[in-house]
């Protein structure tokens, strides 16, 4: 094992406290449901496994796995087309056919779940077609929502996740300051997404789903295209925002600039939205209701908001305005609050933090002013 992998251990750990806290609910196992790359969240924190296939319906389960676990024994993994056996750890077997909701009916029977009370996790992954159809070949099982279950158990990162977060954004820091610095008059947009993510997987990234490049005289942080074929210009505002996993786990960050010789309202504009990011990671503590609240300041609109990374990009916990969220040590986010200009649009500077025993550490390096 390197020194940033988990070890067997660990998934046998979690698997065991998983099973301590079904016991105490009342339940006889848990069905875990993940998906392709972003939502697999909770079969990969069990046993590993990852699925290489994006989900589709038409297709009656690919892009789609499942785990079921009883409280006394190794789980059985249901993979429509294929699994790694050499990487998936704490299985007894698994079920590969090509139709998910059969393939687990199947199994559920075959370990004499089919009377029992079972934990259901992945609810917002698994499609309602296949929920309603395995709930109608399953009669005599009582399905609970057991989402809370699995999230609460992730939300609190081991050493081991914590030192993989800390790799995963050393490594966004790389992409982002070198497409930052691709960002000159006359480059495209493109070669700033082509640079950044280049330079992030050069550096070790796993899988980068996306890079987000906006720029121009106004900017947003959601658009489509994520890029464009737009060719920069001196006094552009430009926002970068890179996506991926390294080890599993995830990074996602974002840094602003603009391009060329920056005047001094965009300057002030831009050290505004580095001072919200302060403001909201000064503002996170251990133990106390963390509660924010859209705020105005200078003339501009701040809209707090932060997300928890760890095996999925966004998980929990979430702190938003409409959130009344209790932290925890070792729970990692991605701060990320907006400002809002009326003259430049919406852009925000997002770092990863570690909540400690006394508030938060930033995991990144990358600095946040590059004018």
């Amino acid at each position: 094992m390197g020194p940033t992998e988990i070890a067997r251990e660990e998934f046998a750990s979690r698997r065991a406290k998983t099973q301590e806290l079904l016991g105490e609910q009342g339940l006889d196992g848990l069905i875990a449901f993940s998906s392709y790359a972003e939502r697999e969240g909770h079969v990969c924190y069990l046993a590993n496994h990852h699925l290489s296939f994006p989900n589709v319906l038409s297709h009656s389960g690919l892009g789609h796995a499942a785990l079921v676990l009883p409280v006394d024994d190794l789980g059985v993994l249901v993979s429509p087309g294929g699994y790694e056996p050499e990487k998936c750890t704490g299985i007894k077997r698994a079920r590969t056919g090509m139709d998910l909701v059969d393939e687990l009916t199947a199994t559920v029977k075959e370990m004499k779940l089919h009377t029992a009370k079972l934990g259901v996790a992945g609810l917002d992954v698994i499609p309602t077609e296949y929920y309603k159809a395995l709930d109608g070949k399953l009669p005599g099982a009582q399905l609970e929502n057991a989402n809370a279950l699995m999230e609460n158990q992730r939300a609190i990162k081991s050493p081991a996740e914590l030192a993989l977060l800390h790799k995963a954004a050393s490594i966004a820091d790389r992409g982002l300051q070198v497409g930052i610095q691709a960002a000159k008059p006359g480059a495209w947009a493109y070669e700033v997404e082509l640079t950044a993510r280049r330079a992030a997987l050069e550096a070790g990234a796993d899988f980068i789903p996306r890079v987000r490049v906006s720029s121009g005289d106004r900017l947003t942080e959601l658009r489509w295209p994520q890029v464009d074929q737009r060719q920069l210009k001196e006094g552009d505002l430009l926002f970068l925002d890179l996506i991926g996993w390294y080890g599993n786990y995830g990074f996602d960050n974002s840094r602003v600039t603009v391009v060329g010789t920056p005047t001094g309202d965009q300057i002030d504009y831009l050290n505004h939205a580095v001072e919200a990011t302060d403001w909201m990671i000064e503002a996170l503590r251990p133990g106390m209701i963390n509660e924010f609240f859209y705020t105005e300041s200078r003339g501009r609109k701040i809209l707090p908001f932060a997300h928890g990374i760890g095996l999925e990009i966004c998980e929990n916990p979430w702190l938003t305005t409409t959130e009344k969220t209790v932290l925890e040590p070792n729970m990692v986010l991605c701060v990320e609050p907006t400002l809002e200009s009326d003259r430049y649009g919406s852009i925000a500077v997002e770092d990863t933090v570690v909540i400690t025993e006394t508030g938060a550490e930033v995991l990144n390096e990358c600095p946040r002013r590059f004018w």
